[in-house]
């Protein structure tokens, strides 16, 4: 099993046109070369900004690592994915709310 860099995946993946990624439905699929050899990605979640100049994301599984790509949502023209590319861990939090 492979250990990628986020910078390695990050290259694989500027062939790409993030988005079409980020319009697609959660769970899109492909192929990428990393290193070159032929790896799986999976889109696993992402955030829409909302409001100009607001933070958004997404987030790929890569064989069994998951990677973050950030940008910023602009209300005149949509998404701008210039932000870092960082691998990241799953973590469960409980929240309380009082209503």
């Amino acid at each position: 099993m492979s250990n990628y860099t986020a910078a390695t995946v990050e290259r694989a993946f500027n062939d790409f046109d993030w988005d079409n990624l980020e319009d697609r439905e959660n769970g899109f699929k492909g192929a990428i070369l990393v290193d070159g050899e032929a790896v799986v990605f999976e889109k696993v979640a992402s955030d829409e900004g909302g409001e100009y100049g607001y933070g958004t994301f997404l987030i790929f599984k890569v064989g069994t690592q998951l990677f973050k790509k950030s940008g910023y949502y602009r209300s005149h023209y949509g998404n701008d994915w210039d932000g870092s590319f960082t691998e990241v861990n799953a973590t469960t939090k409980t929240v309380v709310v009082y209503e």
